[in-house]
């Protein structure tokens, strides 16, 4: 267990297995609620591995990525049925895993309801990933925004934007080793470390949750 007390990081959607990693790893975590909307990360988009190879899944956005406004207030686009195609690209890519049928009823809802905002959707994801792993973490949230989170507090550690939404993965961070599992389409891709969570947990299960204590070190 690390020395800090807290991590600071952003509400991702779905959220890659480092970030889960991070969030398994300190006692205590405050998640970023004020801060304006990043584009082109992991605040609206999440990596699975299909037969094509790595795919994102992104949550279009009212304005598209011209976000200019508080990380609460970024509203999600039904402009298309973007929900039943991302849906139809998880059965397919899988479908086939060991773990899929059990966790698929957990996931389904998403992909059939409405949001208006993506911090909700996202932190309704983010409540239900837990609940399957049967983690309680002591979650608390920023009350404002502070460019420089440790000159307030040295115990925490600000994670925020650390997790990049870049394939192939780029590890910046020597503290994590990405876990390695059997991946459905390791016959035809080399392993892809650090996808979605999704991935860790619709082909490993019950193991998921050790794998992500052992991936972090320090």
């Amino acid at each position: 267990m690390t020395t800090n007390n807290n991590l600071l990081i952003e509400l991702q959607h779905i959220g890659s297995i480092e970030y889960y990693a991070q969030l398994l790893h300190y006692p205590n975590i405050i998640i970023e609620q004020h801060e304006h909307f990043e584009r082109s990360t992991l605040r609206n988009r999440t990596y699975i591995a299909t037969s094509n190879n790595v795919f994102a899944l992104a949550v279009p956005l009212e304005h598209g990525r011209q976000q200019r406004c508080s990380v609460k207030n970024v509203r999600i686009s039904y402009s298309y049925a973007w929900q039943r195609q991302q849906w139809h690209s998880l059965e397919a890519a899988y479908r086939s895993s060991p773990f899929f049928e059990y966790f698929e009823d957990y996931f389904k809802p998403f992909y059939e309801k409405n949001y208006t905002f993506l911090w909700d959707y996202n932190h309704d994801l983010l409540q239900t990933i837990l609940r399957i792993m049967q983690l309680k973490l002591n979650i608390n949230y920023t009350t404002e925004y502070h460019k420089h989170y440790a000159l307030i507090d040295p115990q925490t550690v600000d994670y925020r934007s650390k997790c990049y939404a870049k394939i192939p993965y780029q590890n910046l961070n020597t503290a994590y080793t990405p876990p390695i599992y059997h991946q459905v389409f390791t016959d035809i891709y080399p392993f892809t470390p650090n996808l979605s969570i999704v991935d860790l947990l619709f082909n490993t299960g019950t193991d998921a949750v050790g794998l992500l204590k052992q991936s972090v070190k320090g």
